[in-house]
C-alpha cells in the first residue's frame, strides 16, 4: 500500500466510524507486488481486512532464459530462472 491510500482510509474512518470493510477495500485495495506476484482469490484479503490476520494464496511470475557464454574452451549454455 502507499501512504496516500492509508491516509485516505484513516480520514474515511474518522468521517464515518461505521464504514464497512468493502468500502475500505475501495480506498485501500489489495497489496500489489513489484516482482509481479499475483493474489489468487479474495477470501484471504477480506479476512485480514476484517480480522487483522489471515493468509492468501499467491502465484509467482517468472521467465526462463537460456544464456550462452563464450570462453576459450567453447560455448556454454545455461538456463536461468528469472
Amino acid at each position: 500500500h502507499n501512504l496516500n491510500e492509508l491516509v485516505n482510509a484513516v480520514i474515511a474512518i474518522i468521517d464515518n466510524p461505521d464504514i464497512t470493510i468493502s468500502e475500505l477495500v475501495k480506498i485501500v485495495p489489495a497489496p500489489d507486488f513489484p516482482t509481479g506476484g499475483k493474489i489468487m482469490g479474495i477470501d484471504g484479503i477480506n479476512k485480514f481486512y476484517s480480522t487483522g490476520s489471515g493468509s492468501m494464496i499467491m502465484r509467482a511470475k517468472c521467465e526462463i532464459d537460456v544464456i550462452t557464454t563464450n570462453s576459450k574452451s567453447g560455448n556454454r549454455t545455461r538456463t536461468a530462472i528469472i
